[in-house]
């Protein structure tokens, strides 16, 4: 199965990271998601949190920037680690986007 790796560095482009980890996953990809920095601050958003549901998409969160940022809580269903899962996904995907 073809991998698709996507790094969330803001909140600025919710929608159209929504709209293309569904699709990729939709069309037999697996998505792999990394949110860092600002990025960790979607985990407040439902409509992202919903992509948990969808098997072939993977949260994963930078913990140092999740308690940067001030998320204490950890949700189910998100994988979090450091900077070396981030490079981990880089080198696995296929494809690897930067938002």
């Amino acid at each position: 199965m073809e991998q698709l790796g996507i790094l969330v560095t803001t909140v600025t482009h919710r929608a159209h990271i929504i709209g293309l980890a569904l699709a990729a996953a939709k069309s037999r990809r697996k998505v792999f998601l990394f949110l860092t920095d600002e990025g960790v601050l979607l985990l407040n958003n439902p409509l992202f949190l919903a992509l948990r549901e969808d098997k072939n998409i993977q949260l994963s969160v930078c913990l140092h920037s999740a308690e940067l940022h001030g998320l204490k809580e950890r949700q189910a269903g998100v994988a979090y680690g450091g900077q070396f899962l981030n490079a981990q996904i880089a080198h696995e995907c296929r494809r690897f986007l930067v938002f």
